[in-house]
C-alpha cells in the first residue's frame, strides 16, 4: 500500500513532487546567496566610505587642468614658505570649490 502512495506522488497523505521540492530548495538557496552577496557589498562600501571619509579625494570630482596647475603652483609656493598655513588653506579651498 505504501508503495502505491510513493508511486502516486503521495507519502503520508501529503503531495510530494520532487521537482517542486527541488525548485523550492533551489530558490531558497539562491535567495540566501543573494542576501550574503548584498551584505558583503554593503559592508565593503561602508568600510571604504569610513576609510576615505566623505570629503576625501576619492569622492571629489575631477579637477580641470587649470585647477590642477594652480594647485601645483600653490603647493610649490607653500613648500618654499611664501604662503602661510591659513592663506594656503583658504586658497586651496577656493580653488577646489565647485
Amino acid at each position: 500500500m505504501w508503495m502505491m502512495r510513493i508511486l502516486d506522488g503521495r507519502l503520508n497523505g501529503y503531495a510530494s513532487y520532487p521537482v517542486i521540492e527541488f525548485m523550492r530548495f533551489g530558490l531558497h538557496c539562491l535567495f540566501v546567496v543573494a542576501l550574503v552577496v548584498l551584505a558583503v557589498v554593503l559592508i565593503v562600501r561602508a568600510l571604504r566610505h569610513h576609510r576615505h571619509g566623505p570629503g576625501s579625494p576619492m569622492e571629489a570630482p575631477p579637477a580641470s587642468p587649470a585647477t590642477v596647475g594652480a594647485l601645483k603652483i600653490l603647493n610649490e609656493r607653500y613648500a618654499r614658505g611664501e604662503v602661510d598655513d591659513e592663506t594656503y588653506r583658504k586658497m586651496k579651498d577656493e580653488l577646489l570649490k565647485p
